[in-house]
């Protein structure tokens, strides 16, 4: 099936001439729907369409993504229903519709339970701590990013597992908890730079540039944001440029 949807995806960039306009890809992508058989092909078009949309159109992503679920349902494949729940719950939470971003993403660890996909287990539980995050729950946050590590550990699934180490460490700087913030963000530089995720490292080292700036540990503080600089600029990730020059421009200004 993976295949199949690669060459359907191809075929629809020739189709729109090989553009690299968002629009013009949606565009083709939405014909592709209709003209798609009711198969898991199909769900799976519908599911990168209401991605595509999510940041324009989010109200479009969330009708996309109730059709993904519906077709999934009908050919009895759990996985993607999981998915799709998971796609509702970005979208959600990116509306600040925080409580039926939870639900759906409780929607998709039940499910990631029943499969038994520990992967995405762990995938939803992070998701939900995200949420709660963002209204300051810390202490339930903390207790599914938690369970999340543990779940993500035990699948050895190292990149999200490195994200979930970086927003425990997040919450523990939200906590004024600074060491041991610092201990999750350098147990996850290690995962990111294992993997050789640039925009992760850049991403950690930032954070860990700006611990060290509270402690008024410069010389850190410089490295750091000197590693997250070169990182950012590899990764071609404009946010962490901008972050790595700032910080070093706070730590150079103390450091005359």
């Amino acid at each position: 099936m993976k295949q199949l949807l690669s060459l359907v995806l191809a075929c629809i960039a020739c189709v729109a001439g090989a553009q690299t306009n968002a629009r013009h890809y949606t565009d083709s992508m939405r014909v592709a729907v209709t003209q798609a058989k009711e198969d898991s092909v199909k769900v799976a078009l519908l599911l990168e369409v209401g991605r595509e949309l999510m940041e324009t159109n989010p109200d479009e992503t969330i009708k996309y993504a109730r059709q993904a679920i519906d077709l999934a349902t009908e050919l009895k494949d759990k996985k993607d229903v999981a998915v799709a729940y998971r796609l509702l719950g970005n979208t959600y939470s990116y509306k600040n519709s925080n409580n039926k971003a939870l639900k759906n993403y409780r929607l998709a660890l039940q499910i990631n339970r029943e499969i038994g996909d520990a992967q995405n287990e762990g995938i939803s539980l992070f998701d939900i701590g995200t949420v709660y995050h963002k209204v300051n729950y810390y202490n339930k946050a903390l207790k599914n990013f938690e369970q999340s590590k543990i779940i993500l550990e035990k699948a050895d699934y190292p990149l999200p597992l490195a994200n979930t180490i970086s927003w425990i460490g997040w919450v523990h700087i939200k906590k004024m908890e600074y060491s041991t913030a610092l201990s999750y963000y350098t147990q996850a530089l290690d995962i990111y730079k294992t993997t050789d995720c640039k925009s992760g490292i850049a991403t950690t080292c930032n954070q860990l540039s700006w611990l060290y700036f509270q402690k008024s540990d410069y010389d850190k503080a410089e490295a750091n944001a000197l590693l997250a600089l070169a990182s950012a600029h590899d990764a071609k990730y404009k946010p962490g440029i901008k972050e790595a020059n700032e910080m070093l421009h706070q730590i150079r200004a103390i450091k005359k």
